[in-house]
């Protein structure tokens, strides 16, 4: 039977009916369409052959429909069906108003169809973890639409789901739990249950802990969901380290081995089990043939038991008693158990190793061989490495990074020997090779030493360290914590590297950053490790390669002096001097005034430089004064210009009477110059016959010309008087645009020329003059003395300009007919003579052409 556009959703119904004495049991299925009303399968399930029909009363206003014959619509409030253990109404919830029997006989008991609630019958006890289960024995679970789930004091929704070909199977997804539970239908209990039980598995100890492995612990460390005893002890839940579903960690500590219950309880259900902490062998050395003390290493070695008594211990090596079983004094935590083993006439080897304490016996399986050699300490001096063990007989050899070394100096008990190491080792594992067997792993860890460290600037610099054993790593590359320090503890030297293995250098070497400072022997630290090496390390010394002079003040160039001024001094001409700037490769120093020649050396803390050169500094000038042209006295100051036996020239000029003005520092000097002019003069000074220094290529002037006044003229020009200062010849005087002719000086302060007539202008006009090459200028101080205003000039100029032609017009006219008749005249004067001399002369006459016009 399919129903289109229709969803299931839930509800059983099931009655009984008592009729003449049978009991007849009917189930109503109810089933939820989308949107539409509800359909009640009615169903025959006893007694069925006497029931051959039903009749229903539907709610009003609801239609009946028959599923398995024809569609029927039927709008009356019953419905007769007949024939049929089965009818589908789609319906509210119906009547059975009459049930008909084969005999004809009817039951019209109206029996309402009621509603019964879902049954679970049977739920498989859950993990504790939580999980889906299948549930196979429920009722009426289609009518759930929410179930809760009720455990350790909370309630929960719970996720389930319904089996669409089987209502009565349902699957139920649990939260994780532990103790008991109930299923709920909002606040009706359907059914209740517990989770798992915890269970056991096994305990071990792995210090400081004990680990319980097994199922259903929960997850919960509270004391009000579990609670763990160790024997009669209670542990806090402080003491669990860790709790999941299948494991518990405890913080146990414990150095016995013992035996004890455990007593598990997770939210009231209890588990029980035995364990036991048994003795754990990690090593046993050897001894030699004539018997000696074994030392076996461990756990849980106790010669006294957990209670405080003596605990009964049993050590076997094979055949063998290991007698008198104890533990050294200062082993509080059992990790190490001695006992005497006896002698051996026999080469034995690989003999099983038993120990048991207090009845409880180890597991792991560990071997004992007599003879076999063993490594126990070393001691260097150097590259020499002397090592202490036992059975280190003739017939041994060793290997050292897995490289074999040669013995040598064995002594008679066959306990010390010597190596002789490469000094280039790394730190690494020695052992020895036997017949009988092979020695315990030594880890050898070598003692470096300083051999050499190479000075460094000082500025920061790269600096080598090298010497027997200095490496940053051990052989298997693992690292080794370098550093290098000072007395103070300080680390001065970083970046720490090692170099590749050179074939020059005998030792390794290491390469670091060394800080700036100055100084020798410095003790330093070097760490690799737990080693440490001591060496002295210097910076380099000062060097000096160049002194030049720059007036006064020394240039010192070199390196290595450092950058602290109170640690730097000089001494030069029996003066300890102070530099007044200092840098790595600089320094500056004032030289001594007085200072002639000498050694300079330099002091940088306690390193010291002689400078293989004598230092002479040279006198020399800075500046020098200037004078009017008259002449007088000009200062020249600079360094060491010693007034004795010197000579000052200023271009052609001679200085005269030099006095020093400052013997004490021999700074300045002043001299004569007689009268003079001109500027850019050569200074040319010497002093005992040597040139005197002028660096900054000084030249002298004498002081420009300057006009103070001058005199005027009138209309007509004239001669004019200026006055100033520093005035000679030859001198140039240029009034406005106009040179003034012949100039001359007449005294220092005074010169003269002729101006020409005025050129009608009658503003201020400039002054120039010039004395070779040293100019005056002054632009308000000359005019020419014109007394007419301005009003009669122009009325002047302009009678000038009618009056001009009307005399020369004239005058050119007549100037051209006299300069006519003058040449006639002349022409027939010429022509009287010439007759006359033909006439005289009776030559034949000359013949004239005249091409005059």
């Amino acid at each position: 039977m399919e129903l289109i556009n229709l969803k299931v959703i839930l509800l059983t119904l099931s009655f009984g009916l008592l009729i003449n004495g049978y009991t007849v049991s009917i189930s109503t299925r109810r089933e939820n369409f989308e949107g539409k009303p509800i359909i009640f399968e009615t169903k025959c399930v006893d007694s069925c052959d006497n029931i051959i029909g039903f009749r229903y009363e539907c709610p009003k206003g609801y239609g009946t429909s028959v599923i398995d014959d024809e569609a029927l619509v039927v709008e009356n409030t019953t419905y007769d069906f007949y024939g049929k253990n089965s009818i589908n109404v789609y319906s509210l919830i119906p009547k059975i108003i009459e049930i008909t029997f084969q005999n004809s006989s009817k039951l019209n008991y109206p029996i309402q169809a009621s509603t019964i609630n879902p049954m679970i019958l049977d739920i498989p006890p859950p993990s504790t973890i939580g999980g889906n289960y299948i549930i196979g024995k429920t009722m009426y679970m289609q009518m759930v639409d929410q179930l809760f789930i009720e455990n350790l004091g909370s309630k929960s929704i719970v996720k389930f789901d319904i089996n669409k070909f089987d209502y009565s199977k349902v699957s139920i997804t649990f939260p994780a739990g532990a103790g008991k539970y109930s299923i709920l239908l909002e606040n009706q209990k359907l059914i209740s249950g517990s989770y798992q039980p915890p269970t056991i598995q096994s305990i071990t100890q792995i210090q400081p802990n004990i680990i319980i492995q097994g199922n259903n612990f929960f997850n919960s460390p509270l004391d009000s969901i579990t609670n763990i005893h160790i024997g009669n002890q209670l542990l806090s839940n402080k003491q669990i380290v860790s709790i999941d579903h299948n494991k518990i960690v405890l913080n146990y500590p414990n150095n016995f081995s013992f035996k004890s219950d455990l007593k598990l309880s997770i939210q009231g259900q209890e588990t029980n089990s035995t364990f036991e902490i048994k003795p754990i062998i990690t090593d046993i050395n050897s001894v030699p043939y004539k018997g000696g003390v074994v030392t076996i290493k461990g756990q849980y070695l106790n010669t006294i038991s957990k209670d405080g008594w003596k605990a009964s211990v049993i050590i076997k090596i094979q055949d063998y008693v290991c007698s008198n079983p104890r533990n050294p004094p200062n082993d509080k935590n059992f990790q190490i158990i001695l006992c005497d083993m006896p002698k051996s006439e026999r080469d034995i080897i690989n003999l099983p190793v038993s120990i048991e304490i207090d009845s409880i016996k180890n597991e792991n399986p560990i071997y004992f061989t007599y003879g076999i050699p063993q490594i126990y300490s070393h001691s260097q001096n150097k590259t020499r490495i002397s090592i202490t063990g036992e059975n280190l007989d003739g017939n041994v050899k060793f290997y050292f990074n897995n490289q074999e070394v040669s013995p040598f100096g064995l002594n008679s008990e066959n306990t010390t020997l010597f190596l002789e190491l490469d000094p280039k080792a790394y730190n690494g594992i020695l052992y020895c090779i036997v017949d009988r067997g092979r020695s315990n792993n030594y880890t050898l860890v070598l003692q470096p030493t300083i051999s050499d460290i190479s000075k460094g600037e000082t500025r920061e610099s790269v600096i080598t360290i090298s010497g027997p054993f200095i490496h940053n790593r051990h052989f298997n590359n693992t690292p080794i914590l370098v550093s290098i320090k000072n007395t103070l503890g300080i680390e001065i030297c970083t970046d720490i590297k090692e170099l590749p293995p050179q074939s020059s250098s005998k030792y390794p070497q290491l390469t670091c950053k060394m800080q700036k400072g100055v100084g020798k022997n410095i003790n330093i630290s070097l760490s690799m490790d737990d080693k440490i090496t001591y060496g002295n390390y210097s910076y380099q010394p000062p060097l000096i390669t160049s002194i030049l002079q720059q007036f006064g003040v020394a240039i010192v160039k070199g390196k290595n002096f450092g950058d602290s001024i109170g640690l730097t001094n000089l001494f030069y001409f029996n003066e300890t001097i102070h530099p007044t700037i200092l840098s790595f490769d600089r320094i500056e120093f004032e030289i001594p005034p007085l200072a002639t020649e000498g050694k300079v050396i330099i002091q940088v803390f306690d390193q010291y430089y002689r400078f293989a050169n004598v230092f002479k500094p040279l006198p020399c000038i800075s500046n020098i004064s200037t004078i009017k042209t008259n002449g007088g006295n000009i200062s020249i100051n600079g360094n060491f210009l010693n007034s004795t036996n010197i000579s000052v020239s200023v271009g052609e000029y001679v200085c005269q009477n030099i006095v020093s003005t400052d013997p004490t520092k021999n700074r300045g000097i002043v001299c004569e110059l007689p009268s003079g002019g001109g500027r850019n003069k050569t200074i040319n000074i010497t002093i005992n016959g040597e040139t005197v220094n002028n660096p900054n290529n000084l030249q002298f002037s004498f002081l420009p010309p300057r006009i103070l006044n001058c005199t005027t003229v009138g209309e007509e020009g004239g001669f004019i008087t200026i006055t100033g200062e520093s005035m000679i010849n030859p001198v140039s005087v240029t009034i406005g645009s106009k040179d003034c002719l012949y100039p001359n000086v007449t005294t220092f302060d005074t010169v003269t020329c002729l101006l020409e007539p005025w050129d009608g202008s009658n503003e201020k006009q400039q002054i120039k003059v010039n004395c070779s090459g040293l100019i005056a200028i002054d632009n308000n101080i000359f005019a020419y003395n014109v007394t007419a205003s301005d009003d009669e000039y122009n009325q002047r100029q302009q009678k000038l300009k009618w009056l001009i032609p009307a005399i020369l017009i004239p005058c050119l006219i007549g100037f051209v007919m006299v300069a006519v008749i003058t040449i006639i005249l002349l022409k027939r004067q010429h022509k009287r003579r010439t007759l006359k001399k033909i006439i005289n002369n009776n030559d034949p006459p000359e013949i004239i052409i005249n091409n005059t016009q």
